[in-house]
């Protein structure tokens, strides 16, 4: 991260849709590109920053980068986590994270591509594949949040996936001053 010349964090106002997918399942399907998915068990602090920050920049995306090593690794390395990394051409495209719930939910806690492979048709494969691992995990409710700070076909993708809005919220998100992509303070 590079400083930002301002030296107060900047608080922001985002709307937040929570939205749930029942179990119906889903099937698989292809993509030209033959993307590779990669499970990547108790990953390391620093690469996954790299995925969350390489995807998240343009949204926003800070909570996970302001955090220490053992705090994250706290956090992405718990048994009920699991992080998907998409691959095209043997290097990372995208990923996802999803937690197992208690009552047979899950969460898709963070989902996107790295912005040069938006607009291929990968997000709405990489989707499928989350969708598919987490029933094939025995998911009966699959739980996702997306805000008005996300790309914006990030509601209408979900909804598409079967996804129905179950409510909306505002919340406040700080940018810290020191992250590099605060253009806003």
């Amino acid at each position: 991260m590079q400083a930002n010349s301002s030296s107060t964090p900047t608080t922001l106002d985002v709307l937040v849709t929570r939205l749930v997918r029942d179990n119906t399942p889903t099937k698989l399907f292809s993509h030209a590109s033959q993307p590779v998915l990669l499970l990547c068990k108790n990953i390391d602090p620093p690469y996954y920053r790299f995925l969350y920050e390489r995807v998240g920049k343009d949204y926003d995306w800070v909570e996970r980068l302001t955090v220490s090593d053992e705090v994250l690794a706290q956090m992405i390395q718990k048994p009920s986590v699991h992080i998907f990394v998409m691959m095209l051409g043997g290097a990372p495209a995208g990923y996802f994270e999803i937690e197992e719930g208690t009552d047979n939910d899950s969460y898709l806690q963070y989902f996107g591509l790295f912005p040069q492979y938006i607009g291929q048709g990968l997000g709405p494969w990489l989707l499928n594949q989350a969708i598919h691992s987490m029933l094939h995990q025995g998911a009966e409710r699959i739980f996702v949040e997306t805000c008005d700070r996300d790309h914006p076909k990030a509601l209408m993708t979900y909804q598409r996936a079967g996804f129905q809005p179950m409510g909306r919220e505002h919340r406040q998100i700080t940018i810290p001053y020191h992250y590099e992509g605060n253009e806003h303070g």
